[in-house]
């Protein structure tokens, strides 16, 4: 039973993506979507890749380029958008919360 409940927590806390690549198409779920963000961008080394990050659990998949913050990089050129609005890199972290995750990592590690 309190295995249920704890993985009935995790499935809440995880976040959709979709990659978007020359070599693949990723659909997938993350604990942590900042790590993932890394993760994909070193591992798949394109001309063009994008990825599409959900901002609320309840936004279906065919929504999901539509109402998310996004990534887009061609040819070396990012553009970070939210909602579909251009925004900056910095704004882009802040909402992902990466910064406040890795900060609190780094302080349990200590």
């Amino acid at each position: 039973m309190m295995w249920q409940k704890r993985l009935q927590r995790q499935k809440k806390l995880k976040t959709r993506y979709l990659f978007i690549s020359n070599q693949d198409n990723i659909l997938g779920e993350s604990l942590n979507i900042c790590d993932t963000v890394r993760k994909l961008w070193t591992y798949y080394k394109c001309d063009s890749q994008s990825i599409f990050i959900a901002t609320n659990p309840k936004i279906k998949t065919h929504e999901l380029r539509e109402k998310c913050i996004s990534l887009t990089d061609i040819n070396n050129n990012k553009t970070y958008k939210y909602l579909n609005k251009v925004i900056t890199r910095d704004e882009f972290i802040l909402l992902l919360e990466c910064d406040n995750k890795g900060q609190d990592q780094s302080n349990k590690r200590n």
